[in-house]
């Protein structure tokens, strides 16, 4: 198309006209859809931490939450936290049930493991503990009917570290002299030190006065998991535009590409602060976590909680779907310690660690 036939055909004037309004519409959508994303996102959050800051309402559940893993943590065995629950999908007609008499020092946390529930099934089971709180001798309903706990996720690491104490050979030291200073005997200092009875001391010496091999076992598991089986076509940092190769914009998390309809887990225990629908990130959930942490998971074909869920680590939220601005069937998830965003490939090699034993082994 030449320019004196764009201003002097009037009906492809006009035609032209509209063409080139749709597309500077669309590309301009296109280059501010990542920067839409950004500022969804930290919209969400910023009003999220502004609000809590007059009243932190899920602060207490986030406590209650910590004194039961830390109750894991301290115990011999670490039940699984994983429970799967599609909240739509759930129906009591289909389970037992029965009542229990609440008792000092009972939580729903303390409750919902005691007879393998989730928290969310114990609110939907018992609608009047959503406002109100647990009293000692209320009676409540419980599932009956329930299943036995799945392996742990805790794995047992050991490790060994060698000790030693020395000391100096000073002026007018003696086996004797230095075997009472350090509480010990002279034949403990022979054996360790590999000497004769009538071996002479020389100033400057070092002598071993005491060799240990401590060996610490520790339970160990990750800190966040993986939330979805997939692989990872996008990370973390500076990238090219999905839409425009000439254009490049920061990616506040990473992209795992799964088939739609595949499984999200939460990637640590928490509190649902968001699930609805964005622009950028099409249906989008935000979990808060203990110490400060906040994980968000974008672009899903559908959300299974919603705003005040309590979430365990491993359990189902939601599909993997291409909804928002996608190339493709993707889960987008990001890693916060509250607004500041984090790697979550590193975030995701974080451990948690818990020392079960300590053993100090005397070497002769």
């Amino acid at each position: 198309m030449n320019l004196k036939s764009f201003f002097f055909q009037p009906k492809q004037r006009y035609n032209n006209f509209w063409a080139i309004l749709f597309y500077t519409f669309f590309f301009t959508n296109l280059l501010n859809s990542q920067s839409k994303e950004i500022d969804e996102i930290d919209l969400e959050i910023k009003k999220y931490l502004y609000k809590i800051q007059e009243n932190d309402v899920d602060e207490k559940k986030l406590k209650e939450l910590e004194i039961e893993i830390e109750n894991y943590k301290k115990s011999n065995s670490f039940p699984d936290v994983k429970q799967e629950l599609d909240q739509n999908l759930f129906e009591f007609s289909n389970v037992n049930t029965k009542t229990y008499v609440v008792k000092p020092n009972d939580t729903l946390f303390s409750i919902s493991k005691q007879f393998k529930m989730n928290v969310n099934q114990i609110f939907d089971l018992n609608p009047e503990l959503k406002t109100k709180p647990l009293y000692i001798g209320q009676v409540i309903k419980v599932i009956d009917n329930v299943q036995e706990d799945k392996n742990s996720d805790w794995r047992i690491e050991t490790k060994e570290i060698f000790e030693e104490k020395s000391y100096i050979v000073a002026k007018g030291d003696t086996l004797s002299s230095i075997a009472k200073k350090f509480n010990t005997t002279v034949e403990e200092l022979l054996k360790i030190n590999k000497l004769k009875r009538n071996s002479i001391l020389k100033i400057n010496t070092k002598i071993i006065i005491s060799r240990y091999k401590i060996v610490k076992e520790f339970k160990v598991r990750k800190f966040f998991i993986k939330p979805v089986d997939g692989y990872i076509t996008s990370t973390f940092g500076y990238r090219k535009n999905p839409f425009i190769d000439t254009l490049s914009n920061f990616h506040n998390g990473v992209d795992f590409a799964a088939p739609i309809g595949t499984p999200i887990v939460a990637a640590k225990e928490g509190i649902v602060i968001f699930s609805g629908r964005m622009v950028g990130y099409g249906n989008c959930i935000f979990i808060r976590h203990p110490q400060g942490y906040i994980t968000v998971y974008g672009h899903n074909k559908v959300n299974y909680v919603k705003v005040g869920d309590i979430v365990e680590k491993g359990q189902k939220i939601g599909e993997v779907g291409r909804t928002g601005y996608a190339t493709g069937p993707h889960l987008h998830f990001e890693v916060r310690k509250l607004d500041r965003v984090l790697n979550p490939l590193v975030a995701l090699q974080w451990e948690e660690r818990v020392e079960i034993s300590n053993k100090r082994i005397a070497l002769k």
